[in-house]
């Protein structure tokens, strides 16, 4: 749902459907999402003309659940301890 021009719209509710329909041919969206990408998703502009695209795009963008965060601070510390191993002079 990030670029609502590029989407098939095959998958979407009644509702969805009609406002993604009307958001690929809408000439003002296109530039809007040009210009900020992602973010277009939390514009007023968007969200009072396509309230349930909207909602439901933002409901897919919702950050990862705290295990990611969780994972990537034990890869961070595993790479520091393999990098330490690997200085190891053994002699």
């Amino acid at each position: 749902m990030t670029q609502p021009i590029l989407v098939d719209d095959s998958d979407s509710s009644d509702l969805q459907y009609q406002e993604l329909v009307e958001m690929q041919n809408d000439a003002s969206v296109k530039p809007l999402f040009n210009m900020k990408g992602v973010t277009a998703w939390f514009c007023e502009e968007t969200e009072i003309k396509y309230p349930n695209a909207t909602k439901c795009a933002r409901e897919l963008m919702k950050p990862f659940p705290s295990s990611y965060l969780t994972e990537c601070e034990f890869s961070a510390i595993n790479d520091l301890w393999l990098k330490r191993r690997n200085r190891l002079d053994i002699t």
